[in-house]
């Protein structure tokens, strides 16, 4: 962030796969929005998504917090 000049930065504070039924995943995410000036967390959320894979899952998961049309899939 300081070389870039920003201000704020996202953290992926957590991650975890749990098993769903019928073999299916569940990703949960824990992301922080902080200030890299002050160091205080201004944001925070878990995400979660469900998919058949790992992969499928956490791109679902990070679809609900971000916008859609970053190529993610």
């Amino acid at each position: 962030v300081a070389l870039a000049g920003g201000r704020y930065v996202m953290v992926p504070a957590a991650l975890a796969f749990l098993a769903e039924p019928a073999g299916r995943v569940r990703a949960e995410l824990s992301l922080a929005m902080a200030d890299a000036r002050t160091g205080k967390v201004i944001w925070r959320t878990v995400a979660w998504g469900v998919g058949s894979d790992p992969g499928q899952a956490l791109r679902t998961a990070l679809e609900t917090v971000l916008p859609v049309g970053l190529g993610l899939r």
